[in-house]
């Protein structure tokens, strides 16, 4: 890891360009994991298969490129593959760009799983309307084991004893915080409007996002994602809704509606809990972990 940060301070654009291709390869392998878990298949076999069930040749996986290439139709079939494909595959391949220049390499490397986890619990939401355990559950997990690995992921910066306590510590207060937030939000407004607004996944996903980016970031991605995403997501909703033909049913019965109801409209609540969480980590977080800084110290005077 020393080596590596030397060859990136002296060729910072190797490295870059590096994780912007390995981003693109996640990417596929994200589009894997947002078709397969809601089918409860396995991630790994088959390998892909265009409609009739035939593999998909190497030639015809290169990220991005292939969609291009094959003007987004299947070689052997002719069927049309979805834009999603490889525009999953560019942002996350920006995504990991970005975050290999902003934060410092082992940092950098854990906001890209963060990322990645909370791309796939979007789309996923936005096409079913559920978020698996898997995700926020072990999600969450997976930050506080992070926070206690690299306490840099909190900022701390204490004696190498005291600073995975530390930042454990405020992963926990993150995961309690931002998650009891949601969940007591949902409950006053289902007192006031007389029906269920946000299900229990989304008070599970906060717990994943309060786990990595603290409670600052979890209130971040409730209010600020909720602002800017909904001016994005609506359109998109609104286009789904009467352009397109969906099964509105869970995949799994047995999961919880996890949908946030705007004007009539079923919205999923985690592709904006997911655009604020992303955008506080993308370099917002200096601002608003400020901004609460000031509030914190007015209210002590």
């Amino acid at each position: 890891m020393e080596r590596m940060i030397v060859i990136n301070d002296l060729n910072p654009w190797f490295f870059s360009g590096i994780f912007f291709i390995f981003g693109a390869i996640v990417g596929s392998f994200l589009n894997v994991c947002i078709v397969r878990i809601p089918q409860n298949r396995s991630l790994v076999f088959p390998n892909s298969q265009n409609a009739d069930g035939d593999p998909i040749a190497w030639y015809d996986k290169i990220p991005i490129f292939s969609w291009f290439i094959l003007s987004g139709k299947d070689r052997k079939t002719g069927k049309s593959f979805s834009f999603r494909y490889p525009f999953v595959e560019g942002l996350t391949a920006i995504l990991f760009f970005l975050l290999w220049i902003i934060y410092p390499p082992v940092v950098a490397l854990f906001w890209m799983g963060f990322s990645a986890i909370m791309l796939v619990v979007a789309f996923i939401d936005f096409d079913h309307f559920f978020i698996p355990d898997r995700c926020s559950i072990g999600g969450m997990l997976l930050g506080m084991v992070l926070s206690v690995l690299v306490p840099e992921l909190h900022a701390v910066d204490a004696d190498k004893l005291v600073a995975p306590l530390i930042s454990l510590t405020a992963s926990l207060q993150g995961t309690l915080f931002a998650s009891g937030l949601v969940l007591w939000i949902g409950i006053l407004s289902e007192k006031v409007l007389g029906k269920e607004t946000i299900g229990f996944g989304d008070v599970k996903l906060m717990g994943f996002i309060g786990a990595f980016c603290g409670w600052q970031g979890g209130v971040f991605a409730l209010f600020g994602g909720a602002i800017i995403g909904t001016a994005i997501l609506l359109p998109m909703v609104f286009f789904k809704k009467f352009f397109n033909k969906r099964n509105t049913s869970s995949p799994n019965q047995n999961l919880p509606n996890m949908d946030e109801n705007i004007i009539g409209l079923p919205v999923p609540f985690a592709p904006l809990l997911g655009m604020g969480s992303i955008i506080y980590v993308l370099g917002l977080h200096h601002w608003v972990d400020s901004y609460f800084t000031n509030i914190a110290v007015l209210f002590r005077m």
